[in-house]
């Protein structure tokens, strides 16, 4: 049947609704106008919070490194400025018996006037050694500081409003937390907020939550902080291998909410994450949810933090619907019993045939195959051919894989087209969503919703298909209503499949696309407003502008300087056998790695450096000499005391690395031994000790054997950076280090690092 002119306008008035809602669903979802620094006192201000950023994120300052002393320095000083109470932590701790750290944050206090608690807020300031952390997790810094700034501008709350600038949370252990929890402060903290990145722009989501979320859910949807939140995502999240800060107060039953932005993923952990491509939207959306909830929180009692958890996500923007989680089920039980009644109905009224929903259900598994076919293999080019320079066109290489699994869904669709009931091709694909329902609802019943909502209003169009007269293709009007009724399902989930394309990148996009692919199948009917020939059109459109799409992201991801390609270099040396190297866990080399390298360089395994063998994986090449000397190891002391020896030594590294690790060398009994101050376990066989971030002075040890046979001492160090020998050719602009075990976790040699091995023998 041909398109008349009539048919034309109702299908360009269909269609053009359907666009403008997922559009505006999309844009609505966007992170909120940045504020200028003109801004009223009491606001908060982007702008003024990137001045902060651009202050600390000077470079790379990992902890334990002299440039993140500068990042202490800052951060006091402006609390300070501000006249804000403040403590400076940085205690040494024990951890596992055998480790000895130093751990460190900045604690600030914004009393109120009749405390019922108090509602913390954390960030981490020390970046990874391979960029300055302008996002993560500067950003959180920054917005911490201009939140509080802005209490400072305003009427006192009646809550305790903490703050938690904390320090090595890209190396792991306790962390910040850590030395936040053993504060008497942290004894008032009845909930918590953790700001995280994991890229440089989009909209700031929440992610994460504590336990029994359900009061601090009703309190984020009542606040001022533009929530962008999903039970999906804490569902998802949830069984992901990541972590954060924010574990640390999540292990503890703390009640609390963790919220990142995670858009331009390949800045991630490198060199590009600088102040120059902080989103200033993204950071206004870090400082609505930290002064808006302290705002919120800040004037609510605090003494029950905790209630039962809730089903809650986003409608149009940031409204927010929250319930109970026992609702979950019977809501997708409802949804399930509509889709019921509306194909009852229809087959009763032989509008549907069990055939015709049988092409249906086949129609929509054709695309999907079809779709997997083409874009797992794209998937796979994308990961081998960018995963050693990046995702820098995900958001275009995730939409073109989009783009041709809606053509191919088009395109097949023109095929039965005339042959299966517009009416039976919703059915099929309701069906399949009928199935996801109760697939959610099993196995992530806190994204359930995602499903059983647009399910509901979806049988209703299913309904009202059915109620035509021709069974052959239901009236102009119908048609019409029918697809008014998918609105809901593209306003909840457009912005969710969006947030999700960043969260799993171009690599999974595929998996996502059986998601879209079903969502877009509900407006298989309307398509027959559309002549056949337009039909066949808008398919090979779509396909087309995919595939063109995917081949200007990968044309376009090109090294550059804003695109550089990635590349490992580290430096190893063994004092001992006066040796030095150059390193690699690089399967290919490039143009400057040549400078170090030849194409047939040895392969070893570089246990001696890295502690494990794994294999003959990694390039060796010889280098110079370090300009700094092997660790320091002197003798304090050494006498017999008792039957027993007591040696009492002095360590220090020369270069202030981040971490010294010793070891006895022979199975020699320690009954005794004391680090920095603390007492550790003895061994019976190869006694260790780990020195993690220690006070620059280095610091004493001791321990207690038997006398009469030597001590030798195998001592690893490792530190951030590469030494400075002379005519070291730095990476040109194009590259960068690579910031190995974040996007590339096959390689296990760390870039940019450098090892050192030595022994002592008293």
């Amino acid at each position: 049947m041909e398109m008349t002119g009539k048919n034309g306008r109702v299908a360009a008035l269909v269609f053009a609704i359907v666009f403008a809602a997922a559009t505006l669903s999309w844009w609505a979802s966007l992170a909120p106008r940045p504020l200028p620094a003109s801004a009223a006192p009491g606001e908060f201000s982007a702008h003024r919070a990137l001045d902060h950023i651009r202050h600390m994120a000077v470079e790379p300052h990992p902890g334990g490194s002299h440039a993140n002393e500068k990042v202490y320095e800052y951060i006091a000083g402006q609390l300070k400025a501000m006249g804000v109470e403040m403590a400076v932590e940085r205690p040494l701790l024990l951890r596992g018996g055998r480790t000895v750290e130093r751990n460190g944050a900045i604690l600030a206090r914004v009393p109120g006037v009749a405390s019922t608690g108090a509602f913390a807020v954390d960030a981490h300031f020390d970046s990874t050694p391979y960029g300055p952390g302008a996002t993560d997790d500067v950003s959180g810094i920054a917005a911490m500081l201009e939140a509080i700034r802005a209490l400072k501008n305003s009427p006192p709350l009646q809550n305790d409003i903490l703050f938690c600038f904390a320090d090595k949370e890209e190396m792991g252990g306790d962390g910040g937390p850590g030395v936040f929890m053993r504060h008497p402060w942290f004894k008032d903290v009845r909930a918590v907020l953790g700001l995280e990145c994991r890229g440089t722009s989009g909209p700031a989501l929440m992610f994460e939550t504590g336990a029994e979320n359900g009061f601090l859910i009703r309190q984020l949807a009542q606040s001022e902080a533009h929530p962008r939140a999903s039970s999906m995502m804490f569902d998802f999240y949830d069984r992901m291998p990541f972590g954060s800060d924010f574990d640390k107060y999540k292990r503890t039953g703390l009640p609390g909410l963790n919220v990142a932005y995670i858009d331009d993923f390949a800045h991630y952990h490198t060199k590009l994450d600088t102040p120059e491509n902080v989103s200033l939207a993204s950071l206004q959306h870090h400082g609505c949810y930290t002064l808006g909830l302290a705002r919120q929180l800040g004037n609510v009692s605090l003494e029950n933090c905790r209630a039962p958890n809730v089903i809650y996500f986003n409608t149009f923007g940031s409204h927010m619907i929250v319930y109970p989680y026992s609702w979950a089920r019977p809501i997708a039980l409802a949804a399930l019993v509509l889709l019921a009644a509306a194909l009852l109905i229809g087959l009763a009224r032989r509008q549907l045939t069990f055939g015709g929903i049988l092409a249906g259900i086949g129609l929509y598994l054709s695309a999907a195959a079809l779709s997997l076919a083409v874009t797992v293999p794209l998937a796979a080019l994308v990961y081998f051919q960018f995963h050693e320079h990046a995702l820098y066109r995900n958001d275009a290489l995730s939409a073109a894989q989009v783009l041709m699994g809606l053509g191919f869904l088009l395109l097949l669709a023109r095929l039965v087209r005339g042959r299966v009931r517009p009416q039976n091709l919703l059915a099929g694909s309701l069906v399949i969503w009928g199935v996801e329902v109760a697939a959610l609802d099993r196995f992530a019943s806190y994204g359930s919703y995602a499903a059983a909502w647009p399910l509901i209003f979806l049988a209703i169009g299913l309904l009202v298909l059915c109620l035509g007269r021709d069974p052959e293709r239901p009236s102009n009007r119908l048609l019409a209503v029918a697809a008014l009724t998918t609105l809901p399902a593209l306003i909840l989930l457009v912005p969710l499949f969006v947030l999700f394309s960043y969260a799993v990148t171009a690599v999974l996009v595929p998996a996502l696309l059986l998601l879209v692919l079903l969502l877009a199948a509900t407006l298989l009917p309307q398509l027959s407003l559309l002549s056949a020939r337009s039909h066949a059109w808008a398919g090979a459109a779509l396909c087309a502008s995919g595939f063109l799409v995917f081949l200007g992201a990968c044309l376009s991801n090109t090294p550059s300087p804003e695109r550089p390609r990635q590349n490992c270099l580290s430096y190893a040396v063994n004092f001992d056998s006066g040796q030095a190297y150059w390193i690699s866990g690089d399967a290919k080399l490039d143009e400057w790695t040549r400078n170090f390298f030849d194409d047939d360089a040895t392969r070893v395994s570089l246990a001696e450096f890295l502690g494990r063998d794994h294999g003959p994986r990694y390039r060796q090449a010889a280098a110079p000499m370090p300009p700094f000397e092997k660790t320091v190891l002197n003798v304090l002391d050494d006498r017999v005391e008792n039957g027993r020896r007591i040696l009492k030594l002095f360590v220090d590294s020369p270069r202030d690395a981040q971490e010294i690790h010793l070891r006895l060398a022979a199975d020699v009994p320690v009954y005794r031994a004391k680090a920095l101050g603390f007492e550790l376990d003895g061994a019976k066989k190869r006694w260790d000790l780990r020195l993690d971030t220690i006070p620059f002075e280095g610091g004493e040890v001791e321990i207690e054997t038997d006398p009469g046979q030597p001590l030798r001492f195998e001592v690893n160090e490792t530190s951030y950076g590469l030494p400075d020998i002379p005519g070291f050719q730095p990476r040109p602009a194009h590259m960068m280090t690579q910031p190995n075990r974040v996007l590339e976790r096959r390689h296990l040699l760390p870039s940019n690092h450098t090892f050192s091995v030595c022994s002592y023998t008293f």
